[in-house]
């Protein structure tokens, strides 16, 4: 694991302990046609149904197949800037997961979700 992605994986560990979401951070993947595949993050049920796969910009998804592999299994994929991201900052995190969406249609998201949402449509 590069220290990159060590950084950011903690990045994303912080804001599950303090926006009460689930992520795994670092995230792995096995898929045929590559091999074990590692990532900073999975952030569920925010992007796709199975969740968001966060990578760094210019790493391994950019936009070749297997970001199309991901989005077909029923996953997003985002990829970050670490400036951004390290250390981590709420105000940060709280955008991109409203841009990305809540897709769990049986939890309701948090509260400083909906909150971030009805802020966002009122600007």
């Amino acid at each position: 694991m590069t220290d990159v992605v060590a950084l950011l994986a903690a990045a994303w560990r912080d804001a599950a302990v303090d926006l009460g979401i689930e992520v795994v951070a670092p995230y792995s993947l096995t898929r045929p046609e590559y091999p074990r595949l590692e990532f900073p993050a999975l952030v569920k049920r925010f992007g796709r149904p199975h969740g968001t796969v966060v990578d760094v910009f210019s790493n391994q998804i950019g936009s070749g197949q297997l970001g199309e592999s991901l989005l077909q299994d029923g996953y997003f994929y985002s990829l970050i800037n670490p400036d951004v991201y390290v250390p981590y900052e709420r105000d940060a995190f709280v955008e991109t997961l409203v841009d990305w969406g809540w897709f769990d249609s049986q939890l309701n998201p948090p509260d400083w979700y909906s909150d971030a949402v009805r802020k966002s449509r009122s600007a």
